[in-house]
């Protein structure tokens, strides 16, 4: 087994993770990349 196919498949397993959370706890943030999202918005709208 390659590096490459070790990559991917940590990254589908990384990935079922966050569906996982996100299907479970909607609410999490732990899982969920669009509050990291709204956390940078929201400083970029504080320097302006």
């Amino acid at each position: 087994m390659d590096i490459l196919s070790i990559a991917i498949i940590v990254f589908c397993i990384m990935e079922l993770g966050n569906v996982l959370i996100l299907y479970f706890n909607p609410d999490s943030k732990l899982g969920n990349g669009v509050a990291i999202f709204d956390a940078w918005r929201d400083a970029k709208k504080m320097k302006t």
